[in-house]
């Protein structure tokens, strides 16, 4: 056992490094499978068993009694309790001030599990190597991991954290490309992802005269820039302010003019900034992840859509990705247009066809947009994307498993995530 505790605080300094050197190489020999369970199993199952294995059967091995066992066992959860609060108050304050903060207590364990000058000499030497390479191999690991898994020609990894809310990082390519991901999804950094900021805040900004827009979401900001052009003010509300910071410094979409009047950038959670704002805007775009995590989901709710209805102008729009082909089978496409159905009297769907992602554009007062949405779109030499009108978009979503989403509803979350874990093993 206590050999066993060696190997698992050599596997423990390793991490999460080794999670991403392993996911890296798997994804090189082409087994995206392996490349999910293994990690998984790596991380969830053989990592935690420092805890729920080996440090119960030292405890118990060490004091024989059982009361006294009971009462070192309740010591561990409790430590297991305070560490949880540590990763809450250390970690929004400085991640790598919280990875050190780990490994000095998992070296504090190894030592009085088991006293004497050589362990010491061993975990406080382990500990220190980490805490002087930590920076190197987070950078180093990173990159193999977007080389191998993302086919990316990486020159350097620009910014990484483990925030609060996500994992975030930004890296640059050789020819000077920079990429924006976030918990591994790509939220900036190629056409496609500009044409989504334009369909989902240029594209409304565009018939609207001077929006007063609220911008969910930052990332590049350009879909912040998009709504500027138009001369109106623009809100941008971000959770996570290691994010938003980073993509102002390292990212941000030059604007074509100067914005610093008419644009501000706000830290708050979404639903409480709609909740408590006193001005009612023309344009609110959502411009976030799909509902592949709970908090995300909670943005495509009846009950938050109903929200963002409530605070938007008389003759208002709000913008939104549907996270799918809704003119396909794309499950989460046609639920998240179901629930605009249900709460907004107009809806417009535009579908790009191949496959690609559709988006909807939904206001409080029914409005006939479909021709000048249509001749917009013309204009812009995007004469490919189909405008659909709510008659029509009912009459789509009118198929089976197309329910609306709701607080009592969020089984999108599991659908989602249950079908890109089936398609890495296809």
């Amino acid at each position: 056992m206590r050999r066993l505790l060696w190997l698992q605080w050599a596997t423990h300094l390793t991490l999460p490094f080794s999670l991403r050197w392993l996911g890296g190489a798997l994804e090189s020999l082409g087994s995206d499978a392996w490349a999910t369970a293994l990690p998984l199993f790596f991380g969830g199952f053989w990592a935690s068993s420092l805890y729920s294995v080996v440090l119960p059967r030292l405890l118990a091995q060490a004091q024989g009694d059982a009361a006294l066992f009971s009462r070192w066992y309740a010591v561990e959860l409790a430590g297991g309790a305070l560490g949880l609060a540590a990763t809450a108050l250390v970690g929004s304050v400085s991640p790598p001030a919280l990875a050190a903060l780990y490994q000095a207590s998992l070296a504090a364990i190894v030592a009085l599990l088991m006293p004497g000058w050589k362990t010491t000499a061993i975990v406080a030497t382990g500990a220190a190597l980490f805490l002087g390479s930590a920076a190197r191999l987070d950078a180093g690991s990173t990159a193999y991991l977007f080389r191998a898994g993302h086919d990316l020609d990486v020159a350097r990894v620009v910014f990484s954290a483990d925030t609060p809310y996500q994992r975030a990082v930004i890296i640059e390519e050789v020819d000077g490309t920079r990429h924006l991901y976030l918990d591994g999804i790509r939220h900036y950094g190629s056409d496609s992802l500009s044409e989504f900021n334009y369909l989902v805040a240029g594209l409304p900004a565009s018939i609207l005269e001077k929006p007063r827009t609220v911008v969910v979401g930052s990332g590049s900001y350009e879909a912040a820039f998009r709504s500027l052009v138009k001369g109106g003010r623009v809100t941008s509300v971000e959770l996570d302010p290691l994010v938003a910071e980073a993509g102002l410094r390292l990212l941000a979409v030059p604007p074509p003019h100067e914005p610093a009047s008419r644009w501000e950038i706000v830290v708050d959670d979404a639903k409480h900034h709609f909740a408590h704002m006193r001005e009612r805007p023309d344009l609110v775009v959502l411009d976030v992840a799909g509902p592949f995590q709970r908090q995300v989901a909670l943005l495509y709710t009846a009950e938050f859509l109903t929200l963002l209805k409530s605070r938007l102008a008389e003759a208002g729009l709000l913008s939104l990705p549907l996270n799918g082909d809704f003119t396909g089978q794309s499950r989460a496409a046609c639920r998240i247009a179901r629930t605009l159905l249900d709460v907004f009297p107009d809806v417009y769907v535009l579908a790009r066809g191949g496959g690609a992602s559709s988006f909807a554009i939904a206001g409080p007062a029914r409005r006939n947009l479909k021709p000048r949405l249509a001749a917009e779109l013309l204009a812009a030499g995007r004469g490919d994307v189909k405008v659909y009108d709510r008659a029509e978009v009912e009459q789509m979503a009118d198929r089976p498993g197309c329910g609306p989403i709701s607080l009592d509803s969020l089984d999108i979350v599991w659908d989602k995530g249950w079908t890109r874990l089936l398609r890495s093993f296809r």
